[in-house]
């Protein structure tokens, strides 16, 4: 079976038995290269929010609220 996946960095789409994949607070994320796997690992939280809310319109527990300000302000 191919199924389909959403590389977060890039949003490139690709078929997960090719893709690099990682596993983030239990949760796997599929990457089209080593470049986008890197920049994920650098910055995780900034990528998965973004899939997040791809994946379910919502943004999850985990991800930063922006709209809060910063406990440094």
């Amino acid at each position: 079976m191919h199924y389909i996946v959403q590389d977060p960095v890039c949003g490139e789409s690709l078929d997960w038995q090719k893709a690099a994949v990682i596993n983030y607070q239990g949760k796997l994320y599929y990457f089209c290269c080593r470049t986008c796997l890197s920049r994920f690992q650098k910055t995780p939280r900034r990528y998965c929010c973004k899939a997040c809310i791809a994946d379910t319109g919502q943004q999850c527990t985990s991800c930063p609220d922006d709209r809060k300000p910063s406990a440094n302000a």
